[in-house]
């Protein structure tokens, strides 16, 4: 079976594309999964993507998942799955989250969450949506039965669907708006603490990297003293936490940190973070200078089609999902530097020895 990816329906290489994945997971001849995506604006990022899984091979999906993006921003705004539990060829199970977060995909561990709360009412609360046969059903007993259904769906060869390194979903928790149009490195270092389990505030990293020399609210943050400043404020306070500057240059380099445990601090371009924005065209042709800008890189994420790097970016929002050509070209204006936080023996096994 070819289960290389194929246009279908006349549709090509044109402004619109519509593509289609089959497998034979277990080389029966049957198709056990298939994935469609559509691209309706041309723009290179899926808009609507649709994963099925015959768990059974009698030819009928017992699970669907649908992924769209409503507004072409990058983001998944609905996310609806639907299984078949008896294998009748009606759903049993019907959710639907408009959170934005990619939940089944993007964090297994999360399907607890999607399925805790089903049983609160079939209008649903806190954007889900769950019916069996038009009423309510509880929470246990949806969960275990997605329990048993979610093991046939990582398939051989999912990872043709879907790959992630990071865990972005949960680290939309750790998000801090920046509180000047410059703290963005004080923002994000404090993200990093919060990833650490250590919620210092924004004002108070402020305060302390002005203190030092390393922050002015009117120009900003030297780059180059961020992990100084975090070693003395840590020492001072009696943290377990030590930070130090890497330089990442490749997509692989970058999954590497995110593979570790880190949650880096990156310094990019932001000019170049949105290449369908004036100013990145202005900046390019070297009309506008390049705009530092920090950010933290939480998830790396691909699917059959695209490659996004995902950001909490104090300047915008939690998660923030950029194509990963894009992401990298920003980076590199800065030499990919990056900055690490960890405790001292998260640092001294990534193979820099902690210090102050």
């Amino acid at each position: 079976m070819d289960d290389s990816l194929m246009p279908v329906d006349g549709f090509g290489s044109g402004a619109t594309g519509y593509e289609h994945l089959s497998l034979d997971t277990n080389g029966d001849g049957l198709v056990d999964a298939q994935l469609e995506s559509l691209d309706l604006n041309g723009d290179g990022i899926n808009d609507i993507e649709t994963i099925d899984v015959d768990t059974t091979g009698n030819g009928v999906a017992d699970i669907s998942l649908v992924r769209m993006d409503l507004d072409g921003d990058g983001l998944v705004d609905l996310t609806s799955l639907s299984v078949d539990i008896d294998g009748d060829g009606v759903a049993d199970i019907d959710v639907q989250d408009g959170s934005g977060v990619p939940d089944m995909l993007a964090v297994s561990d999360h399907s607890q969450d999607i399925w805790g709360d089903v049983d609160e009412s079939v209008d649903g609360g806190g954007g889900q949506h769950a019916t069996t046969e038009g009423e309510a059903i509880d929470s246990e007993v949806s969960f275990a039965a997605f329990a048993e259904t979610y093991d046939a769906m990582t398939f051989d060869g999912y990872a043709n669907f879907y790959e992630l390194h990071g865990t972005p979903a949960e680290d939309m928790a750790l998000w801090d708006k920046q509180d000047g149009p410059n703290s963005c490195a004080v923002a994000t270092t404090n993200m990093m603490f919060r990833s650490i389990g250590l919620d210092i505030g924004e004002d108070v990293l402020a305060e302390d990297f002005a203190n030092k020399g390393a922050y002015d609210p009117y120009q900003g943050t030297d780059t180059s003293a961020i992990d100084d400043v975090i070693n003395s404020f840590a020492y001072e306070h009696g943290y377990d936490a030590h930070a130090v500057t890497a330089h990442a240059s490749s997509t692989e380099d970058f999954e590497n940190l995110l593979d570790t445990g880190f949650k880096p601090m990156v310094i990019v371009d932001s000019a170049e973070l949105n290449p369908m924005l004036e100013n990145a065209i202005l900046n390019e042709i070297g009309l506008i200078p390049d705009s530092c800008h920090a950010v933290m890189l939480t998830g790396i994420e691909h699917t059959d089609g695209a490659s996004f790097a995902i950001l909490n970016d104090p300047g915008s929002d939690a998660a923030v999902r950029i194509p990963m050509s894009t992401f990298l070209g920003a980076a590199e204006d800065y030499g990919g530097q990056c900055v690490l936080l960890g405790s001292g023996e998260a640092i001294t096994s990534y193979g820099v020895e902690a210090s102050v």
